[in-house]
């Protein structure tokens, strides 16, 4: 599978305002060795690829990067304010992967 790697306005925005940026953008190392999003909005092409690691293709509601932030899988930060708004934008940009 070719893998564009676009983080679209909409999911860069989904990314950033509900905090996930907050942690994974370099304000703690431990967040951000687990998902380093210290490019969004620089290099979305790497920020892409780094999100990219906590996806799973073949169970995309059940990636990583969708569970942690709604509270559903262990994770030492907060859970995002609207579940099913961030899980449709994230899966919105997964199905352009």
């Amino acid at each position: 599978m070719q893998v564009r790697c676009d983080l679209h306005v909409q999911r860069r925005a989904a990314l950033q305002k509900d905090g996930c940026a907050g942690c994974h953008a370099g304000s703690d190392a431990s967040a951000t060795a687990a998902l380093d999003l210290t490019s969004v909005g620089k290099d979305n092409a790497a920020a892409c690829s780094q999100a990219l690691r906590a996806v799973d293709l073949a169970n995309r509601p059940q990636s990583a990067i969708i569970q942690a932030a709604v509270g559903a899988q262990a994770h030492k930060g907060g859970t995002v304010a609207d579940a099913q708004a961030f899980t449709s934008a994230l899966l919105g940009w997964i199905a352009n992967e």
